[in-house]
């Protein structure tokens, strides 16, 4: 019965580490598919663009598209600030003080 018991952790680890190595490369699959996919929505949205403004060039586009997506994403602040509920925190020595400026969580 000994020698049972050591075949069993084997098989168990076994099991583990080959789900482990099969959920890694499904994993890697979904990322490959899901950037090719982006990228190919992309070129139709610019298709789009093309088609319904062909008197704005295409850079004209691409580049008010990532100016707007900047603008989405929350700001950077900057060490030592904290944004708490919706109002900019600078601490200070002895505890924190409000910054006038808001901010986005």
């Amino acid at each position: 019965m000994a020698s049972s018991t050591g075949l069993v952790w084997k098989v168990a680890l076994g099991v583990f580490l080959g789900g482990s190595a099969l959920l890694l490369a499904t994993c890697g699959v979904l990322g490959v598919a899901g950037n090719a996919a982006m990228k190919e929505q992309e070129r139709a949205g610019e298709t789009l663009a093309r088609q319904l403004y062909p008197e704005v060039p295409i850079e004209e586009v691409r580049s008010k598209r990532e100016a707007a997506e900047r603008a989405a994403r929350p700001k950077t602040l900057p060490p030592g600030h904290r944004c708490i509920n919706g109002q900019t925190f600078r601490r200070v020595e002895n505890g924190w003080v409000q910054i006038s400026s808001t901010c986005t969580p």
